[in-house]
């Protein structure tokens, strides 16, 4: 999962946005992945070709579903809140997936419904930032941020978005269009390689 390393918050805001929706998926056909961690999840630029498949643990009762929640939030609480300066948009909604009592943890479609909150609430100028690790040197840093800088420059120059889509596929994506009373405002369009239609 470090690599290709994330370069800006909205490149780690896809990818929360990518995992939640790929478990939201799973918990919808009754099937509990039971194992969300670092060590399990795959990042390639490339197209995807899924192998042959054998389905999962499917379950009848709810048992494995708040565990799904606690290793999702897990896996963003030590692989981006601990380690990373820039994430504290996530932090309470992190504390509520991660709490001891099962019970008491959201499930996927509330998780996926405060994450769409939290995204409509970031500024582009916090998306376009840098997640600085928590141990980065100084002269580190004031490097990576030069860097940083003039790579913005460049996403921006050529109509890059803040929160970049996979542009490998054709498919219906909801595009975020505002915030309206706590309540994202949502418009379903086509994408393509192209961009938005």
């Amino acid at each position: 999962m470090d690599e290709p390393p994330f370069l800006s918050v909205g490149e780690a805001v896809e990818f929360f946005r990518q995992i939640i929706e790929g478990v939201q998926f799973m918990h919808h056909h009754h099937i509990a992945h039971r194992d969300v961690m670092k060590l399990n999840i795959m990042m390639d630029p490339n197209p995807m070709t899924v192998p042959e498949f054998q389905p999962p643990n499917q379950f009848r009762a709810h048992v494995p579903l708040p565990t799904d929640i606690y290793y999702l939030g897990n896996m963003i609480r030590m692989n981006f809140l601990r380690r990373m300066h820039g994430f504290g948009f996530m932090k309470e909604l992190i504390e509520d997936m991660v709490q001891d009592d099962p019970k008491k943890r959201p499930t996927i479609d509330e998780v996926a419904k405060r994450f769409e909150i939290i995204q409509c609430s970031l500024s582009l100028w916090n998306l376009r930032s840098r997640p600085v690790p928590v141990r980065e040197s100084v002269a580190r840093r004031i490097f990576e941020s030069v860097r940083h800088i003039f790579r913005t420059c460049g996403y921006i120059y050529h109509g890059i978005d803040a929160i970049p889509r996979p542009s490998f596929t054709a498919r219906n994506h909801y595009v975020l269009v505002g915030l309206n009373n706590n309540a994202c405002i949502v418009r379903r369009q086509k994408y393509s390689a192209n961009g938005y239609k």
